[in-house]
């Protein structure tokens, strides 16, 4: 497969990409740095890396005024059978999140577990494809809650008449099952391209506090293209992802810049690396990224601001990640060119 169609193909799905993001934004838990958030993003991305096993966590926060969005996420991936065969191996994984949002104090609490299998077809061409199953554990505190019927005059008080508030209950347990795909491509001392898919709510999972109700969630579908490319002394790290859930979609396009000091270059792990990136949420924000990676020991900080700062001020959100990949003294090292997001 020559470059040449692997570009064309790259830049005809950022126009397909670009074409549908005018859909309404989704305000679901996501990441800047998506890349990170890998086992969520495509659970084919487990043990899809250089190394034996792959730790990390991830911490953001979000609209503090009012509904204050406070995400913390920590991971780890395997990759076995990789000192046996260098043409298949396979990844599990294990991803803990908790996020807590706004009046009531809604939380959720997520338990993802992930396999993938990984097909080399060439030196520089191999497919991976996993599943996951997540589950989902969300809580209110009813008790924050007010109706204009609760008013008397001088504050809030009293029972109300809200139509079904007696069968709402503060928790819900769901199970959330996933599967994706993605094909990986590798042009020695040029570049690397990653795309990859992935489908979330498979089983479409009630999502309500009413015992009566019965909504239920969408099917959602995640996009995610990213290369690795060589530009003289520094490498670039662009990237697209794109999710659509019903009506509501996320688009986001970006870049980061690794600058290689000492060592071999981008691909020693001796070598200290600078990154700086930009990125933007489309009809959203936009995102500055500042970060360091040694010895396989990467720490990245971004931070973003609503496209109408500073009249949204307080719709910022930092985020930070730290991830650590390694291997087994034991074992050699895989030959081929896995993301290195």
């Amino acid at each position: 497969m020559p470059i040449r169609t692997i570009t064309v193909s790259l830049l005809i799905m950022l126009c397909l990409l670009l074409s549908v993001s005018t859909s309404t934004k989704a305000q679901d838990i996501h990441y800047t740095q998506y890349y990170t958030d890998f086992l969520r993003l495509n659970p084919a991305m487990t043990g899809n890396f250089n190394g034996n096993y792959r730790v990390g966590l991830n911490l953001r926060n979000q609209w503090r005024n009012p509904a204050n969005y406070q995400t913390a996420s920590l991971f780890g991936d395997f990759a076995f059978l990789k000192n046996r065969s260098e043409t298949t191996w396979v990844g599990s994984g294990l991803r803990l999140l908790y996020d807590r949002a706004g009046v009531g104090d809604l939380n959720i609490l997520e338990a993802n577990v992930t396999l993938a299998v990984h097909q080399s077809f060439s030196d520089y061409l191999y497919g991976s494809f996993g599943i996951g199953a997540m589950m989902v554990q969300k809580q209110v505190d009813i008790s924050q809650f007010f109706f204009s019927d609760q008013w008397n005059g001088t504050n809030f008080g009293g029972s109300t008449n809200e139509d079904n508030m007696q069968n709402w209950q503060p928790g819900q347990q769901t199970w959330d099952l996933q599967a994706g795909g993605v094909l990986n491509y590798h042009v020695e001392d040029i570049a690397s391209f990653h795309l990859g898919t992935s489908l979330l709510h498979i089983n479409r999972p009630k999502d309500t506090f009413s015992e009566t109700g019965d909504f239920k969630k969408g099917l959602r579908s995640n996009t995610h293209i990213n290369a690795s490319i060589v530009m003289g002394s520094v490498f670039l790290e662009p990237g697209a992802y794109f999710s659509i859930e019903r009506k509501a979609s996320e688009f986001m396009l970006g870049s980061n810049v690794v600058i290689p000091f000492g060592g071999g270059g981008y691909y020693d792990d001796e070598s200290i690396k600078l990154y700086v990136g930009g990125w933007y949420r489309f009809k959203s924000s936009i995102a500055g990224l500042l970060g360091m990676e040694w010895k396989r020991y990467r720490l990245l900080f971004s931070y973003d601001l609503h496209q109408n700062f500073p009249n949204r001020f307080g719709n910022e959100g930092p985020e930070i990640s730290l991830m650590k990949v390694g291997g087994f003294a034991s074992r050699k090292r895989s030959k081929l060119y896995c993301p290195r997001f």
